[in-house]
């Protein structure tokens, strides 16, 4: 389970707001989402600010208190990787699930400003001051009124902050005397939304006129009916005898990595201290333990299936009708999928050559072994990011993300037919991760990215739902979400358009007008931008349509026939 949101992500959201979009190894991911809601999806302003983003098979395990048999673990042990220990730790009597829950309907909308100017289009330069704060509050205000309550005592304040800094500093964008860009962001991600558990991340980052980066993380975990916030003594019962625990459990996976056990003991000694808070989230089947130093944010899953000495399992295994669950660093979930009230142990198998490229993947369930067809491993150095289990509304499902070398990412899609995960198809996109864009826990509505030069080098963010459609995802919204900011090296005639997309008659854009690029139709190659002005009131909106390409080896990128390089500043692309 890739876990780090680390420093580089950072760097690479600094990288982006100066117009660069290069893609680092380990988040070669995304760019922010369009105002979202677990029934809804609204578009509207955002800034460029997140722009940019094994292995052993474990053993079948069934509900016992018994450790795994030997034979089993040998049926499978074809993983280079070594990752072992589940044998070390039973499955605790206590953990049952249930589907008796309900969503939380919730909205995010995005409060966003920005303006800017160009002191010469020869240097491709903008500068510019944005912000953008998500706005998060519960839609059933009647049912959850305490919970309304305490986000609302979150996100207006932030917000009226974000605008006075804002306000301050916009004299001296508009009149061109700032030398250097400002953008602040806070975004949501929420982690677990429904009537027993309300868990998300509240991220905020800027980029001050000197150029520094600064970013915090902060995990909220509230009780849905009555807005109490848990804290970890809340969940844990021992606390000192669970820090042991949670060193042994995740040592059996990452005994190899130094740098991650580094991060392990420093988490473990504030277990440890039953007066220290630590950060955590809290999903269907465990919790997800957070080290946050240095900018960093990297994330530790416990399933609760093995914690019962230490847990409080009453929150835990209840699940809505839909759900998404996230392997683990052992590669592995448990979690009953053929409906007999045991525990069935769901493994990635992976087969890894001596550069420690994938040759062999699959997806085992009890020891039921299932591979991909070698025909979809044909990327050079392809390795497992992580995988998922979806729970929809024709039966589970694996999502297998596989990182090639240059690529976006190939998803595997794996179905249960009562036995073992078949697999289906691929299709080639970035699913959600922290830090970026979100965390993926709701088949009906995640988002996926696809990278794409339309506008300069950058991720389109399409909402996207694996309900009723045998378990690929289908677009929710035709219009991805594309966040930069750019401006016109030449007077342009662009078609207005209104807040429901309907023509509006034409505009004339001067050389040197900032836009912010809002969102791209991939399949339409239509581009929706916002005409920035010091007084926002005046923005409007418009489209610009690529055009088509000519053959696969087109890769120009013309509008009208012009290079979208010779019209606009601040086009930048990686490599």
């Amino acid at each position: 389970m890739k876990r780090a949101v680390s420093v580089l992500l950072s760097l690479a959201m600094v990288a982006s707001l100066a117009g660069c979009s290069k893609k680092s190894e380990e988040t070669t991911k995304k760019t922010n989402v369009t105002t979202t809601s677990a029934t809804e999806t609204k578009e509207s302003l955002t800034s460029e600010s997140e722009t940019e983003k094994t292995d052993e098979t474990t053993e079948a395990t069934e509900k016992t208190e018994e450790t795994t048999s030997s034979e089993t673990e040998d049926s499978t042990k074809a993983s280079d990787s070594g990752a072992s220990g589940l044998s070390n730790f039973t499955i605790s009597p206590d953990f049952a699930i249930r589907n008796d829950l309900k969503k939380l309907d919730y909205t995010i909308t995005k409060d966003s400003r920005a303006y800017g100017f160009v002191a010469s289009v020869d240097d491709n330069r903008i500068t510019r001051i944005a912000k953008e704060v998500d706005m998060l509050t519960v839609k059933d205000e009647d049912n959850y009124s305490q919970l309304w309550n305490s986000l609302d005592g979150i996100y207006p304040g932030l917000n009226t902050e974000y605008d006075r800094v804002f306000d301050e500093k916009l004299p001296s964008y508009v009149d061109g005397s700032a030398i250097n860009s400002l953008t602040e962001t806070s975004h949501t991600y929420i982690v677990r939304a429904d009537s027993d558990v309300f868990s998300f991340v509240l991220y905020q980052g800027a980029i001050d006129p000197t150029g520094s980066y600064s970013a915090s993380y902060k995990v909220y975990n509230y009780r849905s009916g009555d807005a109490m916030e848990y804290n970890l003594n809340d969940i844990v019962s021992d606390r000192a005898g669970f820090a042991k625990f949670f060193t042994e459990y995740l040592g059996g996976a990452l005994k190899d990595d130094k740098f991650k056990m580094e991060e392990v003991n420093a988490l473990a000694s504030q277990i440890s201290d039953a007066d220290t808070t630590v950060p955590f989230l809290l999903t269907y089947d465990g919790v997800i333990f957070v080290y946050t130093v240095d900018e960093r944010f990297t994330m530790y899953k416990i399933p609760a299936a093995y914690a019962g000495d230490y847990f409080d399992m009453s929150l835990f295994g209840a699940t809505p009708e839909s759900y998404v669950l996230e392997s683990d660093e052992y590669d592995h979930i448990l979690w009953d999928v053929d409906g007999d009230g045991k525990m069935d142990n769901i493994s990635a198998y992976t087969k890894l050559d001596d550069t420690e490229a994938l040759t062999e993947f699959g997806i085992s369930v009890n020891g039921n072994l299932e591979k991909l067809p070698e025909s979809e491993l044909r990327y050079s150095y392809m390795g497992l990011s992580e995988f998922y289990l979806l729970k929809t509304d024709d039966g589970f499902y694996v999502y297998a993300e596989l990182y090639p070398e240059s690529s976006d990412a190939v998803v595997a899609v794996f179905k249960y037919d009562g036995s073992s995960f078949k697999f289906q198809k691929s299709f080639y996109s970035n699913l959600p991760i922290i830090g970026i864009d979100g965390f993926f826990y709701d088949p009906a509505n995640f988002t996926i990215n696809n990278s794409s030069d339309i506008m300069g080098t950058g991720y389109v963010i399409d909402r996207v739902s694996a309900m009723g459609n045998d378990g690929m995802p289908k677009k929710t919204v035709n219009m991805g979400s594309r966040n930069t900011i750019l401006a016109t090296k030449q007077e342009l005639v662009v078609n207005k358009v209104n807040s429901n997309g309907a023509a509006d008659g034409t505009a004339t854009l001067p050389a040197k007008t900032v836009f912010a690029v809002t969102g791209i139709d991939l399949d339409t190659r239509t581009v929706l931008c916002e005409c920035l002005n010091a007084d926002a009131t005046q923005n409007f909106y418009f489209e610009l349509k690529i055009d088509a390409a000519q053959g696969e080896d087109d890769w120009s990128l013309k509008i009208d026939g012009v290079d979208q390089k010779d019209l606009f500043v601040g086009i930048f692309f990686a490599g």
